[in-house]
């Protein structure tokens, strides 16, 4: 049996056995299902041992020109190193100039492979270079969507959100190029906010027809995180007062199952008078014209919400 227990890194590539049988026969007498989880995208978070970053700069990343499998640690070396040959289909690929190192006699293994993490380990990140982006890199983008409902401001869940928003600005990733913008909402309407740098306060806009939502300022939604980070935590920390003298006490998101001894609540919210658009509070919440009005602020790059 053959012990591939370090070939790869576990948090991206885990197979289901840690050992495999090192030949034909022996697999045929073992009868060993084996089956393999990948998580390409899996979170390196254990800092004391990240992945090895590959850049290949000038020479560009070495991949087979038949199969365009990656250049790994079990790959064989021909020619004195002039060649190799790909351990997945057996193609054998000139090595460039610039990445050509001798053999050692004794062990047949290139004598640059404790510097080469490509050569050596069974995980890395390599840095590709621009031929393989279809577009320029596009800038991290963060929608937030608010409750900001009587029930959500008198619970202090909106004071609670803010701070956490405000304590996260800093850990979001991408700066200086990080977007952001912010949505609330309640019962009868979706609030905009204008949050760029050359204004003094945010500007809020409410729409109060959730039925037909449209978004304005389309241009000025998404900001730069970092030349907009003044206006930013002033409309964070703003928040809960700027709603706090709103008579909307219509409930955003209901609970799906009614307590105990409780019969199912109407499919439809009661008529709550409300000041601002008693016709629109017949509607019930806004949560899903927020959050199609998210997804149409950042259509056009992607991002998170």
């Amino acid at each position: 049996f053959t012990d591939i227990a370090d070939a790869c890194d576990k948090r991206y590539m885990r197979c289901t056995a840690e050992k495999l049988p090192g030949s034909a026969s022996a697999l045929a007498q073992s009868r060993l299902p084996v089956g393999i989880l990948c998580c390409p995208m899996a979170l390196d978070v254990d800092h004391e041992s990240p992945l090895d970053v590959v850049n290949f700069g000038s020479t560009g990343i070495i991949r087979c020109k038949k199969c365009r499998a990656y250049v790994n640690p079990y790959v064989s070396w021909v020619n004195n190193g002039r060649q190799w040959r790909c351990n997945v289909c057996g193609f054998v690929n000139e090595v460039p100039n610039s990445y050509f190192c001798q053999l050692d006699p004794e062990t047949g293994r290139r004598r640059d492979v404790d510097q080469r993490p490509e050569l050596l380990k069974g995980s890395v990140e390599l840095s590709a270079p621009g031929e393989y982006m279809v577009r320029p890199p596009q800038p991290p983008v963060y929608v937030f969507c608010i409750d900001v409902s009587t029930t959500a401001i008198a619970s202090g869940v909106v004071d609670v959100i803010a701070d956490s928003i405000l304590a996260s600005l800093d850990k979001l990733p991408g700066k200086p190029r990080t977007l952001v913008a912010l949505i609330t909402y309640d019962a009868t309407c979706v609030h905009f906010y204008n949050l760029k740098a050359s204004l003094s306060t945010p500007q809020m806009i409410s729409v109060p027809d959730i039925s037909d939502l449209f978004i304005p300022l389309p241009d000025d939604l998404l900001v730069n995180l970092t030349e907009s980070r003044e206006i930013i935590e002033h409309l964070l920390r703003a928040l809960p007062k700027m709603h706090n003298s709103d008579i909307d006490s219509q409930p955003i998101v209901q609970p799906s199952i009614p307590p105990s001894g409780v019969g199912p609540y109407p499919t439809q919210p009661p008529y709550i008078k409300n000041n601002r658009n008693s016709s629109s509070s017949q509607n019930g919440p806004a949560l899903g014209s927020a959050l199609t009005a998210a997804y149409r602020v950042m259509g056009h790059i992607g991002g998170k919400l």
